[in-house]
């Protein structure tokens, strides 16, 4: 099949108005036996409104045998209607060019200053739970870690969770508390270690061997109320605060003797530690 397609503009007779006329041609070859066809488009462009008629389009063709005819394409009525409403005489003025918007840049400015003080305080947290140190720990306490440790013990009693059956939390934090004694006064990395891992960091302080026997007998147990959920006795749970207490008499610094004797002469009475009145009202 051989194809062969035209553009034209031109003007035709009758025609007042330009047009364009598209024309493809297509010829089938000669086994087929037929002949050619011819297919034109007429495109017409109008800038008048009415009515109007496109002029008739005589089309001169040969067929293969070589006989000419003559073919005609009738008058087709067009009509151009406005595209505004019937009574719609305004004029209205031209529209302004379009623009581009462009974004602002401070809410980049601001975002990338709050990632950046977001990215600041996750370091700083991961750096404390790291070291085993609360996120914000208090700017000054002048308080020795035994004062610490007397006046959280007495802080969880206070809080009566034996009686409201939270063991597990009244395990936890005499334990936190002990932990805290002695990363605190011993500088010993304690927080991040478990209770088998200990057994290593207390043989190479300076505790004494059977005291920190007891300090891992005492983690030990408290691992199972945390973990195993073994529900403890009564009795025994409330004795917790009291042998941690001891712990904390059994390594914490005495007293100096002449500070003692001092004290005592000038006061007339024999002093009580500081560090014991709320382990001794106990008792």
């Amino acid at each position: 099949m051989i194809s062969s397609r035209g553009i034209f503009s031109n003007s035709v007779p009758g025609m007042s108005f330009p047009f364009f006329v598209f024309m493809e041609t297509q010829v089938r070859d000669e086994a087929e036996k037929r002949i050619g066809h011819l297919y034109p488009k007429i495109e017409v462009t109008l800038f008048k409104l009415g009515d109007f008629n496109t002029a008739e389009l005589r089309l001169t063709i040969s067929d293969g045998a070589g006989q000419v005819f003559e073919k005609a394409v009738p008058s087709v009525p067009l009509t151009v209607v406005p595209t505004l409403a019937e009574d719609d005489n305004d004029l209205r003025d031209i529209k302004p060019q379009a623009g581009m918007t462009v974004p602002a840049t401070w809410p980049w400015i601001a975002g990338g200053v709050l990632l950046a003080l977001g990215l600041a305080v996750a370091g700083w947290w991961a750096y404390r739970r790291w070291r085993g140190k609360p996120f914000l720990a208090p700017i000054v306490d002048n308080r020795p870690p035994w004062q610490v440790a007397y006046d959280e013990l007495a802080r969880i009693e206070g809080l009566g969770l034996l009686e409201q059956g939270h063991f597990k939390r009244h395990y936890t934090l005499v334990t936190d508390c002990l932990r805290t004694y002695l990363e605190r006064q011993f500088g010993l990395r304690v927080f991040d270690r478990t209770t088998s891992e200990l057994k290593a960091v207390m043989r190479q302080s300076e505790i004494e061997p059977e005291t920190a026997q007891r300090f891992l007998g005492l983690f030990a147990e408290s691992d199972l109320v945390k973990f195993a959920k073994l529900t403890p006795d009564l009795d025994v749970a409330r004795g917790l605060t009291d042998r941690a207490r001891g712990l904390v008499d059994d390594t914490r610094p005495q007293p100096q003797p002449e500070l003692e004797t001092f004290l005592s002469q000038d006061q007339g009475a024999t002093p009580v530690p500081t560090s014991q009145l709320s382990y001794e009202s106990r008792r």
